[in-house]
């Protein structure tokens, strides 16, 4: 997992035989992986890779943009989870539902 600021000089300069994914310093969660053929940015976020674009399709100030965007969407949706006894009915209701008529 090799860490580097990832600069456009920095990304045109990058080579690989095999895919290999650099991080950047600047922004946590947020790198480049680089094939023989593309340089695709990637984010981090709840410990799953998410793909924002090709570069150059995509400029690294715009990548940076989408993936600060991505984990502060993730952040809002953890707020907004069930508590476990919604979670625990809609889920006996959907399958367990002789189980709710025992119960009512």
């Amino acid at each position: 997992m090799p860490r580097l600021q990832l600069t456009d000089l920095t990304i045109r300069a990058l080579k690989s035989d095999a895919q290999t994914d650099y991080w950047d310093t600047k922004t946590p969660g947020f790198g480049v992986r680089v094939g023989k053929l593309t340089k695709t940015f990637i984010a981090k976020v709840q410990n799953q890779r998410h793909t924002i674009g090709q570069y150059p399709d995509i400029s690294l100030q715009g990548a940076r943009r989408k993936a600060l965007a991505l984990k502060s969407e993730k952040r809002k949706d953890r707020t907004e989870a069930p508590c476990l006894r919604d979670a625990l009915e809609e889920f006996l209701t959907a399958y367990c539902p002789s189980a709710i008529a025992r119960v009512s």
